[in-house]
C-alpha cells in the first residue's frame, strides 16, 4: 500500500584472489572503488540508495507504531494515496481500521533503479493480523520532491495467505461440483470504474473477483499502475462488505441492488458476472 520493514544489510562478498601481480591490484582497486560508495542500484549513488531505502522503511516504521499521519507524511502530492485522501485526518481514519492489530515487517528490500528524480525498489513484506500471516511483494515507485525522496504509485502481489492450503482445498473439491458458491456470490465478477461518477474516469480502472471456498481473489488493474495488484478478500457477514488483505483503501460494499460495487471513494459498475 498501497502502502506500507527488518533491517537487510546487503554485504559485498570479496572475491577470492587467484592471480598475482598486476591483477590482484585490478581487483584491490575495484574493491576500493566499491567500497567508496560508488554505484550501487543501476544508476544510482550508495547514499541515494540509502535515501531510498529509509524512506520505504520510516513509512512502515510509522505504520506499525500507529503513526499514521507521519506515514501520510511520506507520500508524494501526486501519488494515488494522497489522490484518495486529500488530508492527512482521512488516511488516519481509514488506517485506524485497517491497520489494528497489524504488524508488518520487511523480509527483503532491493533498490532496482534509480533514473534522475524517479526510483523503483521491490520489497517482500510479511504482514500479521487477526487473520493470520500474509507475505506479499510490493513494486514500490519513488519520486523526489523538492530534493526529498517521497512514495509513489504502487503494485502488490501475494505471495502467500493463511488459509492458502485450505484454499486450494476447497477448490480442487468445489471445482468437481462446478462450484456453486462461487456463481451465487454476489461480489463475484468485473467491475469497471463508473465514468460518470469517478474522479479516475481519464485512468481506466477495472475489478475482478472470483472465488474460491471461502477465500477471494480480488485483482485490481489500473492504466497507471496505481493501486493494481492481487489481493485476497474475505466476506463479513457483520454488515455483507468484502475485506481486503492487504487492505490500504477500505472495505467493498454494492448497492442495494447489486449492481454497483463501493472502494476506494470509486463506483463500480459490474461488467460481467
Amino acid at each position: 500500500m498501497l502502502g506500507y520493514r527488518l533491517l537487510q544489510r546487503q554485504d559485498i562478498p570479496t572475491p577470492p584472489v587467484r592471480a598475482v601481480g598486476g591483477l590482484v591490484t585490478v581487483i584491490l582497486l575495484l574493491l576500493l572503488i566499491v567500497g567508496c560508495g560508488g554505484q550501487s542500484a543501476q544508476g544510482g549513488s550508495r547514499s541515494e540508495e540509502a535515501a531510498v531505502e529509509s524512506v520505504i522503511r520510516g513509512e512502515l516504521r510509522a505504520l506499525n507504531t500507529g503513526n499514521f499521519e507521519k506515514s501520510y507524511s511520506y507520500y508524494a502530492p501526486n501519488s494515488e494515496t494522497r489522490h484518495r485522501y486529500k488530508t492527512p485526518q482521512e488516511w488516519v481514519n481509514i488506517l485506524n481500521k485497517s491497520m489494528k492489530g497489524a504488524n508488518i515487517r520487511i523480509l527483503s528490500l532491493k533498490v532496482e533503479d534509480i533514473s534522475g528524480n524517479t526510483a523503483t525498489a521491490t520489497v517482500e513484506e510479511e504482514a500479521q493480523n487477526k487473520s493470520g500471516t500474509y507475505r506479499y511483494l510490493v513494486t514500490q515507485k519513488l519520486v523526489k520532491v523538492d530534493g526529498q525522496w517521497k512514495l509513489g504509485n504502487s503494485n502488490t502481489k501475494i505471495l502467500e495467505t493463511p488459509n492458502e492450503a485450505t484454499s486450494q482445498s476447497a477448490s480442487a473439491t468445489q471445482s468437481a461440483s462446478a462450484s456453486p458458491s462461487a456463481s451465487a456470490s454476489p461480489f463475484v465478477g468485473r467491475w469497471q470504474v463508473s465514468s460518470s461518477a469517478s474522479a479516475s474516469a481519464n485512468d481506466p480502472f477495472t475489478v475482478t473477483i472470483t472465488k474460491e471456498g471461502e477465500i477471494y481473489q480480488v485483482v485490481l488493474v489500473r492504466a497507471s499502475g496505481g493501486a493494481s495488484g492481487t489481493y485476497v478478500g474475505r466476506y463479513d457477514e457483520a454488515d455483507g462488505s468484502l475485506v481486503l488483505e492487504p487492505d490500504f483503501c477500505g472495505d467493498m460494499s454494492l448497492s442495494d441492488d447489486g449492481d454497483q460495487l463501493y472502494w476506494c471513494s470509486e463506483v463500480f459498475t459490474r461488467v460481467s458476472q
